[in-house]
């Protein structure tokens, strides 16, 4: 995690804290608890990082888009005592762009700052959902919260989710899709017609659509160099398709 990423849809990440608690299927094979407990800590436990790690937006002088918590949840319960400042440092930085991604949309609305419409142009935000429960569900739950970005990610997409999807994509700003990462043979198989299914969805109602990854069972079953299945230029031609939201706003001056 740092001042770079190899998450191909952001510049950076940003962990004020680390540490979550799985909620549903998609958490099933998390990265970030595998990440964790290859350092030796337990992914149960939420945590402060260091004042250095917390405090580093404020050090990054170029424009970085910023995936923000790529190793919790920004909207985690046990994080409530921290948020205050880091939204503090969110709009101390205008220069970023803030991607904050969640799976607890309904925590969402009371937890904004107060002065959300005024300085946080630059924030984006975006629900995670992996199956039509979790899609209808959390689409409901963030029905009320407005940013100049809102997208949702389909990671790891576990089944097909292109009948709601059709019904609710015009409320979105961009959607993120992919597979499940980890070892070969040992994540779920996201299904090509799955993946094409959403980027369809998108391409008729004129989302910007962003195909991240195969996942694992896919570059399995392909053969593929990229044990991820993130390497673009092996996907289906169809399927090469990586476009970053069309509205672009920076925020307020502090």
């Amino acid at each position: 995690m740092g001042e770079t990423s190899k998450i191909q849809w952001t510049d950076s990440t940003w962990n004020p804290w680390i540490g979550c608690h799985k909620i549903s299927p998609g958490c099933k094979f998390c990265y970030a608890d595998k990440w964790m407990k290859r350092g030796g800590d337990d992914f149960q436990s939420i945590e402060r990082t260091s004042e250095k790690t917390f405090y580093s937006p404020l050090a990054w002088k170029e424009s970085k888009r910023i995936f923000t918590c790529s190793l919790s949840d920004f909207f985690a319960e046990e994080a409530d005592r921290w948020r205050g400042e880091a939204w503090e440092i969110i709009r101390a930085t205008p220069r970023h762009t803030y991607q904050i991604l969640t799976k607890r949309p309904e925590r969402v609305l009371k937890l904004l700052p107060t002065s959300w419409n005024q300085h946080f142009n630059h924030v984006r935000i975006g629900i995670s959902a992996e199956d039509q429960h979790t899609l209808r569900q959390r689409v409901n739950d963030f029905a009320n919260v407005h940013s100049t970005v809102r997208f949702l990610s389909l990671e790891p997409l576990l089944c097909s989710v292109s009948s709601d999807l059709k019904l609710i994509v015009d409320d979105f700003d961009w959607v993120i899709v992919g597979g499940e990462s980890g070892g070969r043979g040992k994540r779920r198989t996201t299904e090509l017609d799955w993946i094409r299914g959403v980027v369809n969805v998108c391409r008729c109602q004129g989302v910007p659509v962003f195909v991240k990854q195969l996942g694992s069972g896919l570059a399995e079953r392909m053969h593929l160099t990229d044990w991820h299945g993130g390497d673009i230029s092996e996907f289906p031609s169809d399927l090469r398709i990586r476009q970053m939201p069309s509205i672009t706003m920076t925020g307020d001056a502090p």
